[in-house]
């Protein structure tokens, strides 16, 4: 008889969802890539017992190593690389935050929201390329960033609700949208009670 053959649903649903949260946070390490998340993610929702769950992360928290810490930093250093994986889950980057020169989003039945109104973005182009699939997506951009939107969409909606800007937008920074959703809704749109709208025909 298997491990966890006798484990009560309750118990066993608890374990998956911790199971994926350990895969989640190992591809955020860079110790797995995205087909591999995707494969074993579907395996943890297909597992019957403990065993199989356990298996899924077996390997990866053998050969995970800890993560030294060197010191603080007086100011704000920007990232090269930051991988966000939002699954079944609700996430919100806001406020004062440093996002990083290319951050690769996963989001899977789920609801994840950039606000880069308060962010403190660096110059220069800001790539955000995510895989969406039964999600939605928000990303709210406030004025002086340039949008520059490249998603596919597979049975899903992206959008970008455009407003004028007095600035000229030549040297400002980018932020540049590459990715796909699928069955999922991706919309690009200025923060609350900003004014100015105009039709996109107009743009």
């Amino acid at each position: 008889m298997s491990e966890g053959a006798g484990s009560p649903p309750v118990a066993l649903d608890a374990l998956r969802q911790q199971v994926i949260e350990r895969l989640s946070f190992h591809f955020a390490q860079d110790a797995l890539t995205v087909d591999d998340l995707e494969a074993r993610i579907e395996r943890a929702y297909q597992a019957r017992d403990e065993g199989e769950l356990h298996s899924l992360v077996a390997d990866l928290e053998r050969s995970a190593q800890p993560v030294r810490v060197g010191g603080m930093l007086s100011g704000p250093v920007v990232q090269d690389l930051d991988r966000l994986v939002n699954v079944m889950g609700d996430t919100k980057r806001r406020g004062p935050w440093v996002p990083a020169r290319r951050i690769e989003l996963l989001a899977i039945m789920s609801e994840t929201t950039l606000d880069f109104t308060e962010a403190l973005i660096g110059s220069g182009v800001t790539e955000i390329h995510l895989t969406a699939v039964m999600a939605s997506v928000r990303i709210i951009v406030p004025p002086g960033l340039h949008v520059v939107n490249a998603v596919s969409a597979f049975m899903a909606t992206v959008s970008e609700t455009p407003y004028w800007q007095d600035e000229d937008l030549r040297s400002a920074p980018v932020i540049h949208l590459s990715g796909s959703a699928v069955m999922a809704e991706v919309s690009v749109r200025p923060p609350k009670g900003m004014s100015k709208w105009i039709p996109k025909a107009l743009r």
